[in-house]
């Protein structure tokens, strides 16, 4: 059989003083334990009382709390209205269309957005006189032809090569 442990007798290695601590310590324990547990059950207690103060004072918001949420809404629907109402006015001023505003026209100020609109136009024109098509010289009214199979000849030659020396 396995042999138990020897315990030493706490009095005598802690000594008179050490154990009139470590017993001090021990009902101060308890009595911390016991207010924890007090206050545990009074919490208990006021839970069901805060829930129906909660909601007491949700049903008792005044009408003019109401009101004032609502005015706020409006408000903000009325400012986002009256920016895509300018968005719109700039757009059209600029020849923009109503896809590329919504796209590239975000600031939300006249003057930022009238800039936008500027930039995009000028690389809406920058944009479109690359893409001008030059003239096809194969296309169109010719010089007329020489009637004679000769001077035709000569004619396309001069064309081709260039004038003679």
């Amino acid at each position: 059989m396995a042999e138990e442990p020897v315990i030493e007798p706490v009095g005598e290695a802690l000594g008179e003083g050490g154990l009139k601590a470590l017993n001090a310590e021990r009902d101060a324990r308890k009595e911390a334990e016991r207010q924890i547990r007090e206050l545990n059950e009074q919490l208990e207690q006021l839970k069901p009382a805060a829930e129906k103060f909660k909601e007491l004072e949700d049903k008792q918001k005044t009408e003019l709390d109401r009101a004032t949420e609502r005015l706020a809404e409006l408000e903000a629907k009325a400012t986002k209205a009256e920016t895509e109402a300018m968005r719109y006015r700039i757009a059209t001023r600029h020849g923009i269309s109503d896809e590329d505003a919504e796209v590239f026209l975000t600031g939300s100020d006249e003057e930022s957005i009238t800039k936008q609109a500027e930039r995009l136009v000028a690389l809406q024109g920058e944009k479109v006189v690359a893409q001008q098509q030059k003239p096809d010289p194969s296309q169109g009214a010719r010089p007329s032809m020489p009637k004679d199979a000769w001077s035709r000849g000569s004619a396309r030659a001069k064309a081709r090569f260039g004038p003679g020396n």
